[in-house]
């Protein structure tokens, strides 16, 4: 008997990737497969103007993260697929697909994200990376 499939899903809280979950969760119970529901916050980068913002008080990474999973994790444990979370911290393409490698994924289900023009010329989307550099076949949910 093989081993059960396994299907990774980054989130990032917002809409677009809480439709990302539900295809991915569609897909895992299709095919029998367990989820790695995966967060991935990037490092805060300070500078002179910064220092303005860290005065306001606003939640930390972690508390956006859960915040985020919070609002998802009915949906997921509503559909009785067999699921972990996982969160990371680091550069999000490169986490993803690491955490695939590590995890023996068969398939990341991610979200195109909307990107700008600029944004996608001078970095890539994470997905568009996810997609060059993944171990595994990548679903990409429109």
């Amino acid at each position: 008997m093989s081993a059960q499939a396994t299907f990774l899903v980054p989130i990032d809280g917002s809409s677009h990737s809480k439709r990302t979950l539900e295809r991915a969760i569609e897909l895992a119970d299709a095919r029998g497969a367990k989820l790695i529901v995966v967060q991935v916050m990037e490092p805060v980068v300070y500078n002179e103007a910064s220092d303005l913002f860290r005065e306001l008080k606003l939640p930390n990474q972690e508390e956006l993260a859960d915040q985020a999973y919070n609002e998802v994790q009915s949906v997921v444990t509503d559909s009785g697929i067999t699921f972990e979370r996982v969160v990371s911290h680091g550069v999000p393409a490169d986490k993803i697909v690491k955490l695939a490698e590590e995890h023996g994924v068969e398939t990341i289900v991610i979200g195109r994200h909307g990107a700008g023009f600029l944004e996608r010329f001078l970095l890539g989307s994470v997905s568009d990376r996810v997609i060059h550099h993944a171990p595994c076949d990548v679903y990409l949910v429109h």
